[in-house]
C-alpha cells in the first residue's frame, strides 16, 4: 500500500474483522499494564489473576503473564503500543506467530485484505 492511500469501507471492515480479537487484547494490555496482578476491561470491571471462575483465572494468569509483563519489563509506552497495534493490524503472519515480539521482527509487511483492496 501506498502511503496516504484511503481504504474503502468494504477495505476497513475486511481489516478490522480479520484482527478485531488482538485489537481488543492489545487495548486490555494497555489499559491494564498500570496494575498488578489486575486486568482492567474497557467497561473498568477489574478481572484479577486468582477470580473465583477457573477458566477466568487460568486465562487472566496467561494474559498476564505472557503479554502484560513482558511489555512491562521491556517499559513499552503508549506511542510503542499503538505501533504494535499497527504492525499487527497489517501484518497477517501476525496470527500464526506464537510469540508476542513477532510482529517486531518481521521486515516483510503485507496487508491482508482482499485483493480488490490492494
Amino acid at each position: 500500500m501506498h502511503k496516504g492511500v484511503r481504504l474503502s469501507c468494504v477495505c476497513q471492515v475486511s481489516l478490522l474483522r480479520a484482527h478485531a480479537g488482538e485489537h481488543l487484547l492489545l487495548s486490555l494490555v494497555g489499559r491494564s499494564l498500570a496494575y498488578k496482578d489486575i486486568l482492567l476491561l474497557g467497561n473498568d470491571t477489574v478481572v484479577t489473576r486468582h477470580s473465583s471462575e477457573v477458566a477466568m483465572s487460568r486465562l487472566a494468569a496467561r494474559i498476564l503473564d505472557e503479554l502484560i509483563e513482558p511489555l512491562r519489563d521491556v517499559q513499552i509506552d503508549d506511542a510503542e503500543l499503538a505501533c504494535l497495534k499497527t504492525i499487527v493490524f497489517f501484518d497477517p503472519g501476525y496470527s500464526q506467530s506464537t510469540h508476542l515480539m513477532y510482529p517486531l521482527q518481521s521486515r516483510d509487511l503485507e496487508c491482508n485484505m482482499p485483493d480488490s483492496c490492494q
